[in-house]
Protein backbone atom coordinates (compact mmCIF):
# COMPACT_ATOMS: atom_id res chain seq x y z
CA UNK A 1 0.00 0.00 0.00
CA UNK A 2 1.04 3.60 -0.62
CA UNK A 3 0.20 6.80 1.29
CA UNK A 4 0.84 10.50 0.72
CA UNK A 5 1.35 12.54 3.88
CA UNK A 6 1.45 16.34 3.99
CA UNK A 7 2.56 18.37 7.00
CA UNK A 8 5.11 15.75 8.06
CA UNK A 9 7.30 18.37 9.77
CA UNK A 10 4.40 19.84 11.76
CA UNK A 11 3.03 18.74 15.14
CA UNK A 12 0.44 16.18 14.03
CA UNK A 13 2.31 15.17 10.87
CA UNK A 14 5.53 14.34 12.77
CA UNK A 15 3.66 12.03 15.09
CA UNK A 16 1.79 10.45 12.17
CA UNK A 17 5.02 9.80 10.28
CA UNK A 18 6.60 8.07 13.28
CA UNK A 19 3.51 5.87 13.60
CA UNK A 20 3.67 5.02 9.88
CA UNK A 21 7.33 4.05 10.13
CA UNK A 22 6.69 1.96 13.23
CA UNK A 23 3.65 0.12 11.87
CA UNK A 24 5.11 -0.71 8.47
CA UNK A 25 1.64 -0.92 6.90
CA UNK A 26 2.63 1.11 3.84
CA UNK A 27 5.44 0.03 1.53
CA UNK A 28 5.77 3.57 0.18
CA UNK A 29 5.29 6.75 2.26
CA UNK A 30 5.35 9.90 0.14
CA UNK A 31 6.02 13.01 2.26
CA UNK A 32 5.32 16.37 0.67
CA UNK A 33 7.42 18.86 2.65
CA UNK A 34 8.72 22.38 2.18
CA UNK A 35 12.22 21.36 3.29
CA UNK A 36 13.68 17.87 2.95
CA UNK A 37 16.60 18.95 5.14
CA UNK A 38 14.18 19.82 7.96
CA UNK A 39 12.52 16.43 7.58
CA UNK A 40 15.92 14.69 7.79
CA UNK A 41 16.88 16.74 10.87
CA UNK A 42 13.67 15.88 12.68
CA UNK A 43 14.00 12.18 11.88
CA UNK A 44 17.60 12.32 13.10
CA UNK A 45 16.29 13.57 16.45
CA UNK A 46 14.06 10.50 16.55
CA UNK A 47 16.99 8.12 16.02
CA UNK A 48 16.95 7.73 12.21
CA UNK A 49 20.50 8.26 10.93
CA UNK A 50 19.32 8.05 7.32
CA UNK A 51 15.96 8.28 5.62
CA UNK A 52 14.07 4.97 5.92
CA UNK A 53 13.89 3.19 2.53
CA UNK A 54 10.07 3.32 2.36
CA UNK A 55 10.06 7.10 2.84
CA UNK A 56 9.96 9.14 -0.38
CA UNK A 57 10.30 12.92 0.20
CA UNK A 58 8.63 15.28 -2.25
CA UNK A 59 9.91 18.85 -2.04
CA UNK A 60 6.59 20.64 -2.43
CA UNK A 61 4.39 22.80 -0.26
CA UNK A 62 1.03 24.54 -0.11
CA UNK A 63 -0.60 26.24 -1.82
CA UNK A 64 0.89 25.12 -5.19
CA UNK A 65 1.94 21.52 -4.44
CA UNK A 66 4.23 21.36 -7.45
CA UNK A 67 5.01 17.67 -7.76
CA UNK A 68 4.24 15.13 -10.46
CA UNK A 69 0.85 13.47 -10.25
CA UNK A 70 1.03 10.28 -8.23
CA UNK A 71 -1.29 7.39 -7.49
CA UNK A 72 -1.62 6.14 -3.92
CA UNK A 73 -4.05 4.19 -1.78
CA UNK A 74 -4.49 6.88 0.85
CA UNK A 75 -3.84 10.59 1.33
CA UNK A 76 -3.54 12.19 4.76
CA UNK A 77 -3.56 15.97 4.41
CA UNK A 78 -2.46 17.56 7.68
CA UNK A 79 -0.63 20.59 6.30
CA UNK A 80 -2.15 24.05 6.61
CA UNK A 81 -1.78 27.58 7.91
CA UNK A 82 -2.79 28.05 11.55
CA UNK A 83 -1.37 31.55 12.06
CA UNK A 84 -1.16 34.27 9.39
CA UNK A 85 -1.20 38.05 9.28
CA UNK A 86 -4.11 38.34 6.85
CA UNK A 87 -7.26 36.54 5.78
CA UNK A 88 -6.05 35.84 2.24
CA UNK A 89 -3.10 33.73 3.44
CA UNK A 90 -5.45 31.39 5.31
CA UNK A 91 -7.78 30.98 2.35
CA UNK A 92 -5.06 30.62 -0.28
CA UNK A 93 -3.42 27.74 1.61
CA UNK A 94 -6.21 26.05 3.54
CA UNK A 95 -8.82 26.31 0.78
CA UNK A 96 -7.10 26.76 -2.57
CA UNK A 97 -4.11 24.63 -1.59
CA UNK A 98 -6.31 21.74 -0.46
CA UNK A 99 -8.34 21.76 -3.68
CA UNK A 100 -5.14 21.82 -5.77
CA UNK A 101 -3.67 18.95 -3.78
CA UNK A 102 -6.63 16.58 -4.12
CA UNK A 103 -6.79 17.31 -7.85
CA UNK A 104 -3.13 16.29 -8.28
CA UNK A 105 -3.37 12.92 -6.57
CA UNK A 106 -5.25 9.76 -7.48
CA UNK A 107 -6.26 7.96 -4.29
CA UNK A 108 -8.84 5.51 -3.00
CA UNK A 109 -9.33 7.54 0.18
CA UNK A 110 -8.40 11.09 1.15
CA UNK A 111 -8.53 12.12 4.80
CA UNK A 112 -8.21 15.83 5.53
CA UNK A 113 -7.63 17.46 8.89
CA UNK A 114 -10.06 20.30 9.38
CA UNK A 115 -10.68 21.83 12.81
CA UNK A 116 -13.36 22.51 15.40
CA UNK A 117 -12.61 26.15 14.55
CA UNK A 118 -14.66 25.57 11.37
CA UNK A 119 -17.72 25.08 13.58
CA UNK A 120 -16.96 27.78 16.12
CA UNK A 121 -17.73 27.82 19.86
CA UNK A 122 -20.97 26.72 21.48
CA UNK A 123 -23.80 29.19 21.16
CA UNK A 124 -25.83 30.31 24.18
CA UNK A 125 -27.45 27.37 25.94
CA UNK A 126 -25.59 24.75 23.90
CA UNK A 127 -23.82 22.01 25.88
CA UNK A 128 -21.77 20.62 22.98
CA UNK A 129 -21.51 21.11 19.25
CA UNK A 130 -22.51 18.23 17.00
CA UNK A 131 -22.33 17.67 13.27
CA UNK A 132 -25.91 18.95 13.01
CA UNK A 133 -25.13 22.31 14.64
CA UNK A 134 -25.04 25.48 12.55
CA UNK A 135 -21.42 26.52 11.89
CA UNK A 136 -20.35 29.94 13.21
CA UNK A 137 -16.53 30.24 12.92
CA UNK A 138 -15.13 33.29 14.68
CA UNK A 139 -11.63 33.54 13.16
CA UNK A 140 -10.15 33.68 9.67
CA UNK A 141 -8.58 30.29 10.35
CA UNK A 142 -11.96 28.77 11.21
CA UNK A 143 -13.62 30.46 8.24
CA UNK A 144 -10.97 29.08 5.90
CA UNK A 145 -11.45 25.54 7.22
CA UNK A 146 -15.22 25.78 6.79
CA UNK A 147 -14.83 27.15 3.27
CA UNK A 148 -12.44 24.29 2.51
CA UNK A 149 -15.11 21.78 3.56
CA UNK A 150 -17.73 23.57 1.46
CA UNK A 151 -15.49 23.67 -1.62
CA UNK A 152 -14.72 19.96 -1.28
CA UNK A 153 -18.43 19.17 -1.11
CA UNK A 154 -19.23 21.38 -4.11
CA UNK A 155 -16.28 20.62 -6.40
CA UNK A 156 -15.04 17.17 -5.38
CA UNK A 157 -18.25 15.17 -5.00
CA UNK A 158 -16.65 12.21 -6.77
CA UNK A 159 -13.70 12.17 -4.36
CA UNK A 160 -13.81 9.57 -1.59
CA UNK A 161 -12.83 11.99 1.17
CA UNK A 162 -13.43 12.58 4.87
CA UNK A 163 -12.71 15.62 7.07
CA UNK A 164 -11.95 15.35 10.79
CA UNK A 165 -12.58 18.30 13.11
CA UNK A 166 -10.35 17.94 16.18
CA UNK A 167 -10.48 20.55 18.97
CA UNK A 168 -7.31 21.45 20.93
CA UNK A 169 -4.69 18.78 20.17
CA UNK A 170 -2.20 17.99 22.94
CA UNK A 171 0.86 15.77 23.20
CA UNK A 172 4.56 15.40 22.37
CA UNK A 173 6.12 17.56 19.64
CA UNK A 174 3.54 20.31 20.18
CA UNK A 175 5.44 23.60 20.33
CA UNK A 176 2.30 25.71 20.91
CA UNK A 177 1.69 24.19 24.36
CA UNK A 178 5.23 25.12 25.41
CA UNK A 179 4.09 28.65 26.31
CA UNK A 180 1.73 27.31 29.01
CA UNK A 181 4.45 25.11 30.50
CA UNK A 182 6.67 28.19 30.74
CA UNK A 183 3.83 30.26 32.18
CA UNK A 184 3.28 27.95 35.18
CA UNK A 185 6.90 28.45 36.22
CA UNK A 186 5.88 31.92 37.37
CA UNK A 187 4.22 32.58 40.78
CA UNK A 188 1.00 33.70 39.07
CA UNK A 189 -0.65 31.50 36.45
CA UNK A 190 -2.57 33.81 34.15
CA UNK A 191 -5.92 32.78 32.70
CA UNK A 192 -8.12 34.72 30.25
CA UNK A 193 -11.20 36.30 31.85
CA UNK A 194 -12.98 35.75 35.16
CA UNK A 195 -15.62 33.28 33.92
CA UNK A 196 -14.92 29.54 33.91
CA UNK A 197 -14.24 28.37 30.36
CA UNK A 198 -14.78 24.86 29.00
CA UNK A 199 -12.82 23.12 26.26
CA UNK A 200 -12.82 19.84 24.39
CA UNK A 201 -9.41 18.34 23.72
CA UNK A 202 -7.83 15.29 22.14
CA UNK A 203 -4.45 13.64 22.59
CA UNK A 204 -2.40 13.48 19.41
CA UNK A 205 -2.13 9.69 19.58
CA UNK A 206 -5.90 9.36 19.97
CA UNK A 207 -6.27 11.57 16.90
CA UNK A 208 -3.86 9.34 14.96
CA UNK A 209 -5.86 6.29 16.07
CA UNK A 210 -9.01 7.99 14.72
CA UNK A 211 -7.24 8.76 11.42
CA UNK A 212 -6.11 5.18 10.81
CA UNK A 213 -9.37 3.78 12.12
CA UNK A 214 -11.16 5.76 9.39
CA UNK A 215 -8.63 4.98 6.66
CA UNK A 216 -8.71 1.26 7.44
CA UNK A 217 -12.43 0.90 8.03
CA UNK A 218 -14.73 -1.18 5.84
CA UNK A 219 -17.29 1.61 6.13
CA UNK A 220 -17.93 3.14 2.71
CA UNK A 221 -17.43 6.89 3.06
CA UNK A 222 -19.64 7.55 0.05
CA UNK A 223 -22.58 6.15 1.99
CA UNK A 224 -22.14 8.47 4.98
CA UNK A 225 -24.69 11.23 5.49
CA UNK A 226 -21.86 13.63 6.40
CA UNK A 227 -18.20 13.97 5.42
CA UNK A 228 -17.03 16.06 8.42
CA UNK A 229 -16.79 14.64 11.94
CA UNK A 230 -15.71 15.90 15.35
CA UNK A 231 -13.11 13.74 17.12
CA UNK A 232 -12.66 14.59 20.79
CA UNK A 233 -12.09 13.18 24.24
CA UNK A 234 -15.42 12.50 25.90
CA UNK A 235 -14.83 14.74 28.93
CA UNK A 236 -14.33 18.48 28.44
CA UNK A 237 -11.95 20.36 30.72
CA UNK A 238 -12.05 23.83 32.29
CA UNK A 239 -9.34 26.42 31.85
CA UNK A 240 -8.46 26.10 35.54
CA UNK A 241 -8.19 22.29 35.30
CA UNK A 242 -5.91 22.69 32.30
CA UNK A 243 -3.59 25.16 34.02
CA UNK A 244 -3.48 23.14 37.25
CA UNK A 245 -2.73 19.93 35.33
CA UNK A 246 0.17 21.57 33.48
CA UNK A 247 1.54 22.87 36.79
CA UNK A 248 1.19 19.47 38.46
CA UNK A 249 2.85 17.57 35.62
CA UNK A 250 5.81 19.97 35.64
CA UNK A 251 6.08 20.09 39.46
CA UNK A 252 5.17 23.75 39.76
CA UNK A 253 2.97 25.65 42.21
CA UNK A 254 1.32 29.02 41.90
CA UNK A 255 -1.86 31.04 42.07
CA UNK A 256 -4.25 31.26 39.12
CA UNK A 257 -4.78 34.93 38.30
CA UNK A 258 -7.65 35.87 35.94
CA UNK A 259 -6.80 38.62 33.46
CA UNK A 260 -9.74 40.87 32.44
CA UNK A 261 -10.65 40.28 28.81
CA UNK A 262 -10.48 44.03 27.97
CA UNK A 263 -6.79 43.88 28.93
CA UNK A 264 -6.28 40.91 26.63
CA UNK A 265 -8.05 42.71 23.80
CA UNK A 266 -5.66 45.63 24.25
CA UNK A 267 -2.72 43.22 24.27
CA UNK A 268 -3.93 41.60 21.04
CA UNK A 269 -4.05 45.05 19.41
CA UNK A 270 -0.44 45.68 20.48
CA UNK A 271 0.69 42.26 19.24
CA UNK A 272 -0.99 42.87 15.89
CA UNK A 273 0.76 46.23 15.55
CA UNK A 274 4.30 44.89 16.06
CA UNK A 275 5.57 42.37 13.46
CA UNK A 276 8.10 40.87 15.90
CA UNK A 277 5.35 40.19 18.45
CA UNK A 278 3.07 38.72 15.78
CA UNK A 279 5.79 36.17 14.99
CA UNK A 280 6.54 35.46 18.65
CA UNK A 281 2.93 35.02 19.87
CA UNK A 282 0.74 34.37 16.79
CA UNK A 283 -2.11 33.11 19.01
CA UNK A 284 -2.50 36.62 20.46
CA UNK A 285 -3.18 38.54 17.25
CA UNK A 286 -6.54 40.31 17.16
CA UNK A 287 -8.03 37.62 14.92
CA UNK A 288 -6.69 34.50 16.68
CA UNK A 289 -7.41 36.01 20.12
CA UNK A 290 -11.12 35.77 19.25
CA UNK A 291 -10.79 32.11 20.25
CA UNK A 292 -10.22 33.28 23.83
CA UNK A 293 -13.44 35.23 24.33
CA UNK A 294 -16.12 32.44 24.19
CA UNK A 295 -16.81 30.51 27.39
CA UNK A 296 -17.44 27.12 25.78
CA UNK A 297 -15.52 25.29 23.06
CA UNK A 298 -17.04 21.83 23.48
CA UNK A 299 -17.97 19.25 20.84
CA UNK A 300 -19.30 15.70 20.81
CA UNK A 301 -17.67 12.97 18.72
CA UNK A 302 -20.54 10.53 19.25
CA UNK A 303 -21.32 10.35 15.52
CA UNK A 304 -17.73 9.44 14.57
CA UNK A 305 -17.53 6.94 17.44
CA UNK A 306 -20.67 5.14 16.21
CA UNK A 307 -19.62 5.08 12.58
CA UNK A 308 -16.02 3.98 13.11
CA UNK A 309 -16.03 2.17 16.50
CA UNK A 310 -13.43 4.53 17.94
CA UNK A 311 -13.06 6.04 21.40
CA UNK A 312 -10.49 8.48 22.79
CA UNK A 313 -8.39 6.91 25.56
CA UNK A 314 -5.74 9.45 26.56
CA UNK A 315 -6.55 11.50 29.66
CA UNK A 316 -5.46 15.11 30.11
CA UNK A 317 -2.77 13.91 32.51
CA UNK A 318 -1.50 11.40 29.94
CA UNK A 319 -1.10 13.90 27.11
CA UNK A 320 0.44 16.63 29.26
CA UNK A 321 2.91 14.19 30.79
CA UNK A 322 4.03 12.96 27.37
CA UNK A 323 4.38 16.55 26.15
CA UNK A 324 6.40 17.54 29.23
CA UNK A 325 8.76 14.57 28.84
CA UNK A 326 9.34 15.51 25.21
CA UNK A 327 10.15 19.14 26.13
CA UNK A 328 12.70 17.90 28.67
CA UNK A 329 14.22 15.44 26.21
CA UNK A 330 14.41 18.18 23.60
CA UNK A 331 16.03 20.55 26.11
CA UNK A 332 13.55 23.38 25.57
CA UNK A 333 12.25 23.54 29.13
Amino acid sequence: MKILLTGATGFVGRNVLLRLLKQGTYEHIYCAVRSVDKLKAQLSEEGFETLPPQLIPLEAAAPKWEFKEIEVDHVLHSAGVIAASNRNDYFETNVGGTIRLVNRVKARRVLILSSMAAAGPCVKGQVARTENSFDVPVTWYGQSKLEMEKRLAAECSGLNYLCLRPPIILGPRDTMELALFKLVRQPFHLKPGFLKKYYSFIGVHDLIDAIFCALGSKQEWSGLSRRSFFVTHGEPITDRQWIRAVAQVSGQKGVILPVPQPCLRLLSFVVDSVPALRSAVPSMTRDRAKDLWPARWVASSEMFEKNFSWKAKQSLQDVLTSAYKWYLKKGIL
